[in-house]
């Protein structure tokens, strides 16, 4: 049964994920299931999908750096460098859900 889950934004993805060129993210942990719904910058989304990946993986994968709202893999490199800084930043082998 679908449900609501929270995911977090970053108010820098504001514009991107209200015109449509951000419909992925990369999460560490598992965030919800196929069908679930969640709220974004006062607008609702509902999960189309959820599979394992490295951060290596995505942003090899040109596909997946447009969907996040790049252009360039290193952009989404520089990304998860600062919002996994704690962690160590960008790990090629560290995986999370897409």
């Amino acid at each position: 049964m679908a449900k609501e889950v929270v995911i977090p934004f970053q108010g820098s993805f504001h514009k991107a994920v209200l015109e449509g060129r951000k419909y992925t993210t990369w999460r560490r942990s598992k965030k919800g299931e196929i069908g679930d719904t969640f709220w974004a910058f006062g607008k609702e989304f509902e999960i189309q999908n959820v599979e394992p990946m490295t951060q290596g993986d995505a942003i090899a994968d040109q596909e997946i750096v447009w969907s996040e709202g790049f252009n360039y893999g290193w952009e989404l490199r520089d990304i998860f460098d600062k919002l996994y800084r704690r962690a160590g930043g960008y790990d090629p082998d560290r995986t999370g859900f897409l």
